[in-house]
């Protein structure tokens, strides 16, 4: 089921795929950086092996797990423009739109996050009680100001995810909200049940050390997974899918009902 949602001046684009019966836990499924020009929503890159989005999100329904999907501002069929704080009002609102659903226990509720979308879902859940687990796939450990915040700015113009003239007002204070995302100074506050920090030790955008400097300042229940031989692109690491499947299911595997 296709949705759209309020999210401040942007409207955000999403789709929910239910797991059978009523009341069930649900993930909510957070993109990374676009990696090149604004695409089509949910798009699969026929060139590239991985899975879509879809294809994961009904994965997760299979196992029992109600399963959201959605594109951050800027991206995809969302409207808006590319700001950090932008992308969590975004998910502050799908979890708005998602704890009214009568499909979905809200006591059962988590997230999980690839790059971007990781630090965007660590730092989310580091002000809220109510995420029952969360995973994050290829973290970086740290967020800060670019050093020229024009330069970044156009990059992300020219990936179409800041197409609005004149965006940002004050492009000192957008670069900053690096540093209100930042991943150190929220993991700690995370008060969720269930942790899950995943890297790849072949991932040569965000090196796998950032695993273990978020390990070092986590929750002490806080789990690692580290997977041999895997890249940054979650979509594109069958293993990785299949880990964070596993420990998902593991979690509510003695509540589900399939």
């Amino acid at each position: 089921m296709e949705f759209s949602i309020a999210s401040g001046v942007a409207m955000i684009k999403g789709a929910f795929y239910p797991a059978v019966g009523a009341h069930s836990p649900c993930m909510i499924i957070c993109h990374g950086m676009p990696a090149g020009p604004k695409s089509s929503e949910f798009a699969k890159d026929d060139l590239i092996a991985e899975l879509s989005y879809a294809e994961i999100a009904q994965l997760f329904a299979d196992l029992g797990i109600a399963t959201v999907i959605f594109n951050f501002r800027g991206t995809g069929l969302s409207t808006g423009d590319y700001h950090p704080l932008g992308w969590v009002a975004d998910l502050e609102s799908v979890l708005a739109w998602v704890v009214t659903r009568p499909e979905v226990d809200p006591e059962r509720i988590g997230i999980m996050g690839s790059s971007m979308g990781g630090v965007i879902a660590l730092k989310v859940a580091s002000s809220r009680e109510d995420i029952r687990f969360l995973i994050s796939y290829a973290s970086p450990s740290s967020t800060t100001s670019p050093a020229d915040p024009l330069v970044h700015i156009e990059r992300y113009r020219s990936l179409g995810i800041i197409t609005t003239p004149g965006f940002p007002d004050d492009p000192e204070v957008w670069s900053k909200e690096y540093d209100a995302i930042n991943p150190v100074y929220h993991i700690d506050k995370i008060n969720s049940s269930h942790i899950l920090l995943v890297h790849g030790d072949a991932d040569d955008v965000v090196p796998v050390q950032a695993l273990y400097d978020l390990a070092g300042i986590a929750p002490a229940h806080t789990e690692l997974r580290v997977i041999e031989g895997a890249g940054h692109r979650f979509r594109s690491e069958p293993r990785a899918i299949e880990v964070i499947s596993s420990w998902v299911d593991g979690i509510f595997s003695d509540e589900l009902t399939v």
